[in-house]
């Protein structure tokens, strides 16, 4: 067991709670028995994994799936020095191996979310919750330069992210590439005239959001089709992740 916060593994695990460090090696943490059960299905590669002595059964059936891979016990102090939870997330925490993205397969109907500018990790993770609730083919982060694999990322996606498309790209290059996959961008504009609940929307369709407190930037401008959510209290705008869900669900409904 490892009694020691000054352990060179386990300081490196601290290290990799930083974007650099993530970056650098390649690696990143998984706190949770569910998120760490969830990165292994979808084949992700564990590295190394640490556990305390009380391990939830959902834990204790995930390392069952990690055969050669010896788990390192750690003491109480220690996982709360390399844990970002209060709880502890079933008494597990896992380094994983980084991965490219892959683009899924083209399919006869696909809904993507596209976003601009997004900041917040937390806010990344709820939106990839939502996006895998309805469906959704993938996310497009346009002119984001954010870690996908921060700790906050992970927890509030509940490990959807490990299961969704991501991609990364230019204002200039999701046009091309929207065109190349014959995607229909829809604009979410509040001041726009045309209400979602009165839309036809395509089977092939990407959603395109900008940060709540600017919008979509002119980036956008030669989109000709904008819509909005109809809102009837006094705010004019839903949370970033309340209001893709919305939308995704719509086109979910529609599809139906």
């Amino acid at each position: 067991m490892i009694t020691s916060g000054k352990n060179p593994r386990i300081q490196n695990l601290v290290k990799l709670s930083q974007s650099k460090h993530r970056r650098q090696q390649k690696l990143f943490l998984v706190e949770g028995d569910r998120e760490v059960e969830r990165a292994l299905r979808a084949s992700y590669e564990p590295v190394e994994i640490y556990v305390r002595e009380d391990l939830s059964e959902l834990a204790q059936s995930v390392l069952d799936q990690c055969e050669g891979l010896r788990p390192e016990r750690v003491s109480e102090g220690v996982f709360k020095k390399i844990a970002y939870r209060e709880r502890g997330g079933g008494g597990i925490v896992a380094v994983f191996r980084e991965r490219s993205q892959q683009m899924p397969p083209r399919k006869e109907r696909e809904c993507w979310l596209v976003v601009e500018a997004l900041e917040k990790p937390g806010n990344l993770g709820a939106l990839l919750r939502g996006a895998d609730g309805f469906g959704a083919t993938g996310i497009v982060l346009v002119n984001h330069s954010g870690d996908l694999y921060h700790p906050h990322t992970i927890r509030a996606s509940l490990g959807t992210v490990f299961h969704l498309a991501v991609l990364t790209m230019s204002a200039e290059e999701l046009t091309q590439w929207s065109q190349s996959r014959e995607l229909s961008l829809l604009i979410s504009r509040p001041d726009a005239e045309e209400s979602l609940l009165h839309m036809t929307l395509p089977p092939r369709v990407g959603f395109v959001l900008g940060s709540e407190a600017f919008g979509v930037s002119e980036s956008f401008a030669e989109q000709k089709r904008h819509f909005k959510l109809p809102m009837q209290g006094v705010a004019d705008s839903l949370n970033l992740s309340v209001a893709s869900a919305l939308m995704g669900y719509e086109w979910l409904r529609q599809m139906s």
